[in-house]
């Protein structure tokens, strides 16, 4: 069985709090609205992507490695209602601890995010990966991960010729300079934000980040929040607007939304550009309700507001 595209990443779920402001160092700030202890949103950018996708009709895959906990329990049946494909890639450790985050929110959208990895960040346990179902697979994405696991689904993925989409997190721990260079030598699309940009130009020594299109990639995405985001290819520079949501609840996951949308695009045949801004309309749902994967979209409503604010059916 092949699929659209696969992701592989930290898994988790995540507890979302709105918060007074961001407190200092022996400073207290206060938790303004208590949150669902008894449900958590199922979180990671593994996750999102891969139910993101799924919402859209794709058909993905996600790798992972999860306990046998009531929280990795939790995961497995939320991604099998949305239809990521679990037997591919997931595998359950036995005695272990599933992934938890901590998100707490500012009123300015700021986050400072804490994260309990359990047995995904554990290099000693195996990662269990099905080879045989990738061959036929349009793209692989790397998210932010234990990299020793993302090297190994990387080296995967190359050789069983999907094409490469990387999308960087600032963490020196998933991201260290050897995985960073390997990325940069494969990936055929890189999205990333201003921050994550200049860390990437930092580790590969680059004046600007535009000397990433000197190694493998085709393009890359820089995104900017309500700036839009910028697509940058060896012909040039293409602005792509933001998609203003009815309302800004919660950021989280607006990003791997963004990546979802893009994926669909692509997999559909849609140009880099019109992919681009199907990810402008998929982050915009995601800003809509709290948790990363509340309110992302189904097809009909991608297409529908997709030709309200850009005037282009989509077909």
């Amino acid at each position: 069985m092949s699929f659209d595209f696969i992701t592989s990443g930290y898994p988790g779920i995540d507890y979302i709090m709105p918060v007074n402001r961001a407190p200092n160092p022996g400073e207290t700030g206060v938790i303004l609205s208590a949150p669902p202890l008894s449900s958590p949103y199922l979180g990671g950018c593994v996750l999102n992507i891969a139910v993101g996708g799924a919402r859209l009709g794709l058909r993905t895959a996600a790798i992972a490695l999860l306990g046998d906990d009531p929280i990795g329990e939790h995961i497995l049946q939320g991604l099998q209602a949305d239809g990521v494909n679990t037997s591919l890639g997931i595998r359950t450790v036995e005695g272990g601890k599933s992934a938890v985050a901590f998100l707490f929110v500012d009123p300015e959208k700021q986050h400072q995010t804490f994260y309990y990895p359990g047995v995904s960040d554990q290099d000693e346990i195996t990662l269990w990966l099905d080879e045989k179902d990738l061959s036929g697979t349009s793209w692989g994405v790397i998210t932010v991960g234990n990299p020793v696991h993302n090297q190994q689904v990387l080296e995967a993925y190359v050789t069983n010729g999907l094409r490469i989409l990387w999308t960087h997190k600032n963490d020196s721990h998933a991201f260290p300079t050897s995985l960073v260079k390997r990325l940069a030598e494969v990936s055929h699309l890189v999205v990333l934000n201003r921050c994550e940009a200049s860390a990437v130009s930092s580790l590969l020594g680059l004046s600007d980040i535009r000397g990433l299109l000197s190694y493998a990639p085709e393009a890359i995405i820089l995104t900017q929040g309500a700036e839009g985001c910028r697509l940058l290819t060896a012909d040039g520079e293409t602005q792509v607007p933001a998609v203003n949501p009815t309302a800004v609840v919660d950021p989280t996951g607006a990003g791997d939304g963004f990546t979802a949308g893009l994926l669909f695009g692509l997999c559909r045949g849609f140009s880099l550009k019109q992919s681009c801004r199907m990810g402008a309309v998929t982050a915009s749902f995601v800003l809509e309700s709290w948790g990363g994967q509340t309110n992302l979209p189904d097809t009909n409503a991608l297409k529908e507001r997709y030709l309200a604010v850009f005037n282009e059916q989509l077909v």
